[in-house]
């Protein structure tokens, strides 16, 4: 089961690194309406505050179980969470044009 805390994870934001606001944008198949495929999280954060994308990343682990992938991004004066939930199973085309046969 894929789980993530948005109301830690949004706590630890704001007493890390003084996040005022907080927007999330999800990205859905129209198949699976239900299960969105990724979310985005963004943050504002404070100019003085010690950045460490390491150490966030540990602290985000804990509030974030059993998905694909995810990862931080700082992107100007934002912070970027990305959350992958799952991964299409794409057919594979092997294409032998160009073999020596």
């Amino acid at each position: 089961m894929m789980r993530v805390d948005l109301t830690a994870i949004h706590n630890l934001m704001f007493k890390f690194y003084g996040s005022r606001n907080m927007q999330m944008d999800t990205i859905v198949e129209s198949k699976h309406f239900l299960r969105p495929k990724e979310i985005i999280i963004k943050f504002d954060f404070k100019k003085d505050c010690n950045l460490d994308i390491e150490k966030l990343t540990r602290r985000l682990a804990r509030h974030i179980w059993n998905v694909h992938n995810f990862f931080v991004t700082v992107k100007d004066d934002t912070i970027e969470i990305c959350i992958i939930f799952y991964i299409n199973k794409k057919l594979k085309d092997f294409d032998f044009e160009f073999s020596e046969n």
